[in-house]
């Protein structure tokens, strides 16, 4: 099989997977050879061949290869620049809009070879619907609104939306939901995905190219749904910055709805400029928490279900096991799942119980337990102005109550120790600890609870 035809095998492969923006991208490049486990792909123009070379996108090209390549996947994938005599002719839409599944587009002027307009944003994983996200307390208000913004006509009190939130809590997940959604139900508009840094980086080969000019006439499309994830990596860009606020006023003056994501809030990103906060503000902010205890477990059994096709195969002190270790970051808990269910694929086993899971995650709960349980209390009884030694005492003030509270639930959370174990060390029976872990997952339910959680834990890791 030649290389001609193990490339149009891999487009009609990839042709179903990305959104017809990125596939833009493909059908221009063109096989040159495949040797030394390296496949070098051309395209027709310079600056393009320099983007695909030395951005993110060389590895969102690398990984559709590696995915969908008929026969043995190529280990490198290089793109190098090599003109054409002949421009390609290209459909007439602008850049993002996919043409309508029911109507014909209404005629416009012919567009400038796509060659010399490259595709830029980045596809959307069309795993992450609102189908597949699991919601609890501390995410329900973002779930909500991403909703009702991604039905468009319904969503004016939504737009801009803006959801903030510590890494791994479902930010992304929402955001590529939204997107999924509009190219689902209005074909017909466009739909412009970044990432942080993916922007930052488009803007500076831009303005070292000196096209600006060409990113803006590129993203200044009519009836938008604009999307930019991980804003806080823009922090002290200042041009990058600039380029993000003129986007945002050009598709906001024409009615076209914008969302947002980061791990602050507007105003806490150094160097965002107050105009673009206020405007980011203008809309809706909302914040998105780590979820809990029974979101985590529900999160793992459904990764499981994907991966081997039921829960059963894990026991389900397993899941439990997974919600206690990876309790701060959905990505953590969801690569957790994949290496234990690689492990018992590795070793031809077809359940996983409780002991086996412990021995294969033994790195993991290493890394985790590295700080005694006592001093993790220590820790915490310092941030709640009491001392240890009366936490353990008889004590029943509001102040030690809460103390032992916070103890309770952030060890259950940071650590492998069992109810009875987390009782000796407070000198309590295995029933008041179960009764103090009760009153913990209630508290979490209020915004009050989440942000003392997370002070806390920042506490435990700055020590």
């Amino acid at each position: 099989m030649g290389l001609e035809h193990r490339w149009s095998q891999f487009l009609e492969a990839v042709k179903t997977e990305i959104h017809a923006t990125s596939m833009e991208l493909f059908e221009l490049l063109a096989p040159v050879e495949e040797a030394q486990d390296e496949l070098v792909l051309s395209h027709p123009s310079e600056f393009m061949a320099g983007v695909c070379a030395e951005t993110s996108m060389n590895g969102m090209i690398f990984d559709m290869v590696v995915a969908h390549w008929p026969g043995d996947p190529p280990k490198r994938v290089r793109v190098i620049y090599r003109p054409s005599e002949v421009q390609p002719e290209r459909a007439t839409l602008p850049l993002f809009q996919r043409p309508s599944d029911t109507a014909p587009p209404a005629p416009r002027p012919v567009a400038p070879p796509v060659a010399s307009r490259p595709s830029i944003g980045s596809p959307l994983n069309r795993t992450m619907s609102f189908q597949a996200f699991i919601s609890d307390n501390s995410n329900e208000e973002a779930f909500y609104a991403a909703e009702r913004f991604a039905k468009l006509e319904d969503a004016a009190h939504f737009n801009p939306l803006y959801i903030h939130g510590q890494s791994g809590t479902g930010k992304t997940h929402l955001l590529h939901a939204i997107g999924n959604h509009v190219n689902k139900c209005a074909p017909e508009r466009p739909v412009l995905y970044f990432t942080g840094d993916q922007f930052a980086t488009i803007i500076i080969d831009h303005i070292r190219a000196r096209r600006v000019d060409l990113f803006r006439s590129a993203t200044q499309l009519e009836g938008a749904v604009v999307i930019v994830d991980d804003v806080q990596l823009l922090a002290n860009k200042t041009k990058t910055i600039e380029e993000l606020f003129n986007l945002f006023n050009w598709h906001r003056l024409r009615g076209a709805f914008l969302a947002f994501a980061s791990d602050l809030p507007p105003g806490d990103i150094p160097g965002l400029s107050e105009r673009l906060a206020s405007r980011m503000s203008e809309g809706l902010v909302l914040t998105v928490s780590t979820p809990l205890y029974e979101t985590r477990v529900a999160i793992a059994q459904t990764w499981a279900e994907s991966l081997a096709g039921s829960r059963d195969v894990f026991d389900a002190e397993v899941f439990e096991l997974l919600a206690d270790l990876f309790n701060t970051n959905i990505r953590e808990l969801q690569g957790a799942v994949k290496r234990l269910n690689l492990r018992r694929e590795l070793k031809g086993l077809d359940h996983l119980d409780l002991a086996t899971a412990r021995q294969m995650l033994s790195v993991e709960m290493a890394q985790r337990q590295s700080k005694s349980p006592e001093d993790i209390a220590r820790i915490i009884c310092e941030q709640e102005g009491v001392s240890f030694e009366k936490v353990r005492g008889k004590g029943r003030t509001t102040r030690l109550v809460q103390a032992r509270m916070w103890i309770c639930g952030l060890l259950r959370e940071e650590t492998t120790l069992s109810l009875v174990e987390v009782g000796k060390l407070l000198k309590r029976d295995h029933s008041t600890v179960h009764h103090s872990l009760g009153r913990y997952e209630k508290h979490l339910e209020t915004p009050a609870g989440q942000a003392r959680r997370e002070a806390l834990r920042r506490a435990l890791r700055a020590n």
